[in-house]
C-alpha cells in the first residue's frame, strides 16, 4: 500500500519521476548540433543546456523537489529551443516541407551563424571579454540561444601549458600542429603532390613589452616561403626580464620535433610532405645568441668572414679580402676566437654561415642608412661629415613634397628629417631606394652624393626581382666601392659591422633571391601585432595564447562549410512521451516522411 511506503522510499521515488522528467525535457528541446565547429570546446547553448539539466545531487535532495522544479524552470526560460523558436510557423499555402526547411534555416542556422560572426567581430576589433560580457546581456533578452559569457562565444582555451624554461615563462605552440593549418587555409587554388617540400623560414627576436619594466618576449617564428607565401606564425613563445639563459633549453623543443619532421615528413590530406628550413632571419645580436658565436661589436665579430677587428675608439672592419667562413668549419670550431659554446642548431644538418644571411632590414635599412643621415645631421665636427642646416631645412621640404607623388603602395612615406629619430625602417627604405636619390640631389657634395649613389644602385639591384640574377656582381662591386669610400670620407674608424656587412650581402642573394625574400619585414610586423595581444601587464604568456585560439577559432568558425544534410521533424510534437534516443528519433522522422510522400 502507498500508505504503507516509508519516507525515504516516496522521497527516492519522487525524486526518480523528477528525473526522467528531466531527461525527456532535455531531449526534447536540445538543439541538432548543426554545422558545429570540431575546434570548440563548448559552443554556447547546447553545452548549458547540458551543464544546466543535470540530474540533482544528493545536496538537492534536502530540498525535496525545490532544487528540480529550478532547474525545470531554468530549462523552460533559457533553453525551450522548440518553445520560443518552433521549426514550424502558420502558413496558408506551401508544402509542410518548405515551411520546415525555412524555418530551420532561419532558427537555427541563422542563430550559429550569429555566433560565428559575433566572435569574428570580436576578434577583429579586439573587443575585450568585458564589453562582450556586457553586449550579450543585452542580446540574450531576445535571442536566448546565444552564449552568456564571452569564453564561450570566442572559445578561449581554459587551460595552458607552461612552463618555467631557461629563466622564464615558455609554451610551445608546436611545427606540424600550426603548419598544417597554415597550409590547410592557405592551398585553396591548387593541390599538394605526394613528397613536395615545404620550405620554411625561421626568426628569432626579442621584444620589449613595456617602457616601464624588462619584461620581453623571445617567440619562435616561422613563414612559409614555398609551394606559397604565408603570414608568419608562432611555434613557441618565451616571456622573462631578460633573453634566455639557456639557449639549449630555449631551443630544445624545436629541435627536437624538427629533427622527427626532417625523418618523418609531414600528412596532410593524405599526402606526405617533406620540410626543410631554408634560412634563419634575425638580427645582428639574435643570430650571436642562438649560434653561440661573438657579438657584432667583438674582434671576432663578422659571421661571413675570418678577419680580425681593429680597435679604433670601437671595433671596426676595414678589409674585404679577408677568407670567408664555411659551414664545416663553423660545425668543427675551428676558429675558437669566434665561438661562445656549440649551438644546439648544428643538430638540425643546416649550415650555421650559409642559411644564416644578412637581413637588410637591420643592416641596411635601420643601419647604414640611418648612419649616413645621422652624419649629415650631427655627425664629427672635425671630420666635414656635417651638412649645413639650411641643407637639411632643404632636404626635408622637398620629401614633404613628394608625399603627393607617392603611390599608395607605399605604406609610410619619409617624414621631415627633423623627426628622422623616429622613423621607421619602411621610411629609411623608401628614402634610400626612391626618393633620397631626388632629394638629395645638388644639396650634397659630389663625393658624398656619389658615395649615395653607390649604395642606392647596389641596393636597388639586389632588391629587384628583374635584376638580381644579371646585376649580382655589379652590385657587390658597388657595394664595395661604397664601403672603401665611405672610409674615406667619413672617417675610417666608421667601418663598424653594419657597413662591413655590405660587402658579404651580394652573397646571400646569390643564395636566397632578392633581398624582400629573406628580410625580417614581414617578422617585424607580426611582433607588432603580438605586442597589441596584450591588455594588462599580468599573463603575458597566457593572453597570447587565449587570443591566438580566439582567432584561430574565429578565423574556421566562419570559413565555408559543405552543405550538411540534417534531418528534422515535419510538425512539432506536442503531445506524449518523446523519443528516447536519437535512433528512435530519426526512424520515426523516416517514417513520417514515408507516410506524408504516400499519401
Amino acid at each position: 500500500m502507498e500508505g504503507e511506503l516509508s519516507y525515504w522510499t516516496k522521497r527516492r521515488r519522487i525524486q526518480q519521476q523528477v528525473s526522467v522528467h528531466l531527461e525527456s525535457l532535455r531531449k526534447a528541446r536540445e538543439i541538432p548540433d548543426i554545422e558545429r565547429p570540431a575546434h570548440a570546446e563548448y559552443s554556447g547553448f547546447a553545452l548549458q543546456h547540458t551543464e544546466n539539466s543535470t540530474v540533482c545531487h544528493d545536496s538537492e535532495i534536502n530540498q525535496k523537489t525545490c532544487g528540480a522544479v529550478c532547474e525545470e524552470e531554468q530549462v523552460q526560460e533559457r533553453v525551450s529551443w522548440y518553445e520560443h523558436h518552433p521549426f514550424q510557423q502558420p502558413c496558408s499555402s506551401g508544402s509542410d516541407s518548405d515551411v520546415t526547411n525555412s524555418a530551420y534555416e532561419t532558427k537555427g542556422h541563422d542563430y550559429y551563424q550569429m555566433s560565428s560572426k559575433l566572435a569574428k567581430w570580436a576578434v577583429d576589433f579586439k573587443i575585450s571579454h568585458n564589453a562582450i560580457n556586457s553586449l550579450m546581456e543585452i542580446l540574450l533578452k531576445y535571442h536566448p540561444s546565444l552564449p552568456k559569457d564571452a569564453r564561450t562565444l570566442l572559445s578561449t582555451p581554459r587551460y595552458y601549458d607552461i612552463k618555467q624554461v631557461a629563466g622564464g615563462s615558455y609554451h610551445y605552440f608546436g611545427v606540424e600542429a600550426l603548419l598544417v593549418k597554415v597550409l590547410s587555409h592557405k592551398l585553396t587554388t591548387r593541390t599538394l603532390k605526394d613528397g613536395e617540400h615545404i620550405v620554411l623560414q625561421i626568426n628569432i627576436d626579442g621584444l620589449p613589452l613595456f617602457k616601464s619594466s624588462n619584461s620581453q618576449f623571445w617567440p619562435i617564428l616561422a613563414r612559409v616561403s614555398h609551394p606559397v607565401e604565408s603570414e608568419p606564425f608562432i611555434i613557441a613563445l618565451y616571456c622573462g626580464s631578460h633573453k634566455p639563459g639557456n639557449v639549449s633549453e630555449y631551443l630544445l623543443d624545436f629541435v627536437t620535433e624538427m629533427n622527427i619532421i626532417n625523418e618523418n615528413g609531414i600528412v596532410i590530406d593524405g599526402k606526405k610532405l617533406q620540410v626543410q628550413v631554408s634560412s634563419f632571419v634575425c638580427d645582428a645580436p639574435a643570430r650571436s645568441f642562438v649560434k653561440q658565436v661573438k657579438g657584432h661589436n667583438a674582434y671576432y665579430g663578422c659571421e661571413k668572414c675570418t678577419q680580425r677587428g681593429v680597435w679604433k675608439g670601437k671595433v671596426t672592419f676595414p678589409s674585404l679580402d679577408a677568407s670567408l667562413r664555411t659551414d664545416d668549419d663553423f660545425k668543427s670550431l675551428a676558429d675558437e676566437e669566434h665561438h661562445y659554446a656549440r649551438s644546439p642548431l648544428i643538430e638540425l644538418g643546416i649550415g650555421m654561415v650559409s642559411q644564416f644571411p644578412y637581413d637588410y632590414m637591420h643592416l641596411v635599412c635601420l643601419g647604414v642608412t640611418r648612419k649616413l643621415i645621422g652624419l649629415w645631421i650631427r655627425g664629427p665636427v672635425g671630420k666635414n661629415c656635417r651638412v649645413g642646416s639650411n641643407v637639411i631645412q632643404r632636404i626635408s621640404d622637398d620629401l614633404l613634397k613628394y608625399w603627393k607623388f607617392l603611390p599608395s603602395e607605399f605604406p609610410r612615406k619619409c617624414r621631415s628629417l627633423a623627426e628622422v629619430d623616429r622613423w621607421k625602417a619602411t621610411e629609411y627604405r623608401q628614402f634610400l631606394l626612391y626618393s633620397g636619390p631626388i632629394a638629395l640631389k645638388d644639396k650634397l657634395a659630389d663625393d658624398k652624393y656619389q658615395n649615395f649613389l653607390d649604395l642606392f644602385v647596389g641596393i636597388y639591384c639586389l632588391a629587384s626581382p628583374f635584376y638580381y640574377t644579371t646585376h649580382c656582381q655589379y652590385a657587390h662591386e658597388l657595394l664595395c666601392t661604397f664601403v672603401q669610400d665611405f672610409g674615406r670620407i667619413y672617417g675610417s674608424d666608421m667601418l663598424v659591422y653594419n657597413v662591413h656587412g655590405l660587402s658579404h650581402l651580394a652573397g646571400d642573394v646569390a643564395n636566397f633571391g632578392p633581398l624582400d625574400r629573406f628580410s625580417a619585414f614581414p617578422f617585424e610586423n607580426f611582433l607588432g601585432k603580438l605586442k597589441a595581444k596584450l591588455r594588462k601587464p599580468n599573463f603575458p604568456v597566457q593572453q597570447v595564447i587565449c587570443r591566438l585560439h580566439e582567432e584561430m577559432n574565429a578565423l574556421l568558425s566562419t570559413e565555408p562549410k559543405k552543405h550538411v544534410d540534417v534531418e528534422v521533424p515535419k510538425h512539432m510534437h506536442n503531445n506524449g512521451p518523446l523519443p528516447g534516443s536519437d535512433d528512435n528519433f530519426l526512424s520515426s522522422r523516416r517514417s513520417l516522411t514515408r507516410n506524408s510522400s504516400s499519401q
